[in-house]
């Protein structure tokens, strides 16, 4: 009784801290999930259901008495976690996920180490099968996404990827699974389009491509944290704490992205790079234009710009290439240039100045701030 009403008070703190957080009240409609530490039910310290707070109830419960995992009241500072090792919590209907291709950004706050020969996943978002199916290469081939690693070769070990269910894989640039913690960030923009971000630092964009990409959900999803949806294989097990999960049914802003990692940080008194303090709207004759004419003005200028893409004014930046529009107002994730310089495919490998990562983070909050310019233009 003392342990159940100390998790009562630890829950209340936690959802006091978050009261100025507006994404995080239940009647935002994009939080599809909320999980918190704080916020379980257990037996013995064993957890038996992992209580959401996001208005669709995407409680998640242990199937059986082997797979439980336990809860940790001080894993992560003085804040608990959920500790992992063979375990996993699942729903068989993740509310809140339509059919089709559908955006996702994803927030873990989680502690993990690498094993030799596993591939672990904290996240499984599956495809649900139609009634009496029983094919799984039908059901979920491109049809779904997994978080976590895989083990197939010496460098991807510990770099969190998000894949497709039997289909591309998403890399990031840097370990993640190093038993400390981190706040992991993914967001799925939709059209292929996916970035990470790690504490708040950019760690890889893209996009999927070829014959392998996502197909979207067909009869909307079911969820699985801390292993593959309804497995025992042990290579799919992760090891280590889970403290914290946000997901939302669309991208963010860059606003919203840093009032998300600094309510995260705070709470787990974590060194990141999120910030929530208040921004000076950023304008593109001043903090945008030198930016592309120091790394793209040599290809993309008014004299025979390749691609036909002219950057060298704002409606040459929004009439875009012969590819399309490349910057969509208040949608980075979802927007061109933002995915060709993040991946570091532009400027070319072969140029001689690469983009730092605060001016690639300046591009991004531009386009999400919706492409402010001091000189109005008509598109």
């Amino acid at each position: 009784m003392r342990c159940f009403i100390a998790i009562l008070l630890a829950a209340s703190t936690s959802l006091h801290a978050a009261e100025n957080v507006s994404l995080l009240r239940a009647e935002n409609t994009s939080l599809l999930l909320w999980l918190d530490a704080n916020n379980v039910e257990q037996t013995d310290a064993n957890v038996t259901r992992w209580v959401d707070s996001s208005s669709y109830e995407n409680h998640i419960s242990a199937m059986d008495d082997s797979h439980r995992p336990v809860w940790i009241p001080s894993a992560l500072g003085d804040k608990p976690a959920i500790r992992f090792k063979n375990a996993r919590l699942q729903r068989d209907i993740f509310n809140g996920v339509p059919t089709g291709d559908q955006p996702l950004h994803v927030f873990v706050v989680f502690d993990g180490k690498t094993i030799e020969g596993r591939s672990p996943r904290l996240l499984d978002i599956q495809n649900r099968p139609a009634r009496g199916e029983i094919d799984a290469r039908y059901y979920l081939k491109r049809k779904g996404f997994w978080l976590g690693y895989q083990d197939f070769k010496p460098e991807t070990v510990g770099q969190l990827r998000l894949g497709i269910w039997y289909g591309q894989e998403a890399p990031t640039e840097r370990i993640s699974f190093d038993a400390k913690p981190h706040i992991a960030e993914v967001t799925y923009a939709g059209r292929q389009q996916w970035s990470f971000f790690d504490n708040g630092v950019s760690n890889g964009f893209g996009n999927f491509k070829g014959d392998t990409m996502f197909l979207g959900f067909e009869l909307g999803a079911r969820l699985a944290v801390g292993q593959t949806y309804n497995s025992d294989n042990e290579a799919t097990a992760f090891d280590g704490d889970i403290s914290e999960i946000i997901v939302f049914n669309r991208s963010l802003s860059f606003f919203e992205q840093q009032q998300i990692g600094a309510y995260l940080a705070q709470k787990y008194q974590l060194e990141t790079d999120y910030s929530d303090d208040e921004y000076k709207p950023l304008i593109f004759e001043d903090d945008i234009a030198p930016l592309l004419t120091k790394y793209c003005v040599d290809c993309h200028s008014t004299e025979d710009p390749k691609a036909d893409l002219d950057i060298t004014s704002l409606l040459g930046v929004h009439r875009g290439s012969i590819s399309g529009a490349v910057v969509q107002p208040e949608n980075a994730p979802a927007s061109m240039m933002m995915q060709l310089v993040g991946s570091n495919q532009m400027p070319p490998p072969d140029y001689d100045l690469r983009p730092t990562a605060m001016e690639i983070k300046t591009l991004r909050r531009w386009i999400d701030e919706g492409c402010t310019a001091r000189e109005p233009i008509d598109i």
